[in-house]
């Protein structure tokens, strides 16, 4: 057998196992599919804490410290940094429905 036949084999059987009739592939791919959804529903909620990246300007990053330093200050020496500043912000405006519509405003949200 040349090499161009046995590609040309190879391909055919290929092809053969990977199509299969309309009704068999649809009805498997709904088995599939309620099987994934029964195991995402068994699936217990996440706990760990997810990380959010956010990219600021150099110049937001300072005053974000100098803000964290103030705070610290101000709480008595307990460290504040900008995680606890970026958490606290994100449950108020979760929470506050002024602090919602504040950031609405802010982000140029018609009202």
């Amino acid at each position: 057998m040349s090499k161009e036949q046995e590609i040309t084999a190879k391909a055919l059987r290929f092809k053969a196992r990977t199509s299969a009739p309309a009704e068999v592939r649809s009805s498997v791919d709904a088995e599939v599919r309620q099987s994934v959804a029964a195991e995402v529903r068994s699936l217990p909620p996440r706990l760990k804490p997810v990380r959010l990246n956010v990219d600021v300007s150099p110049v937001v990053r300072a005053a974000l410290r100098g803000l964290c330093a103030e705070l610290e200050v101000e709480l008595g020496g307990t460290p504040v940094s900008g995680q606890d500043v970026l958490r606290s912000l994100i449950r108020r405006v979760l929470d506050d429905p002024d602090a919602r519509a504040q950031l609405a405003r802010d982000l140029g949200v018609p009202q």
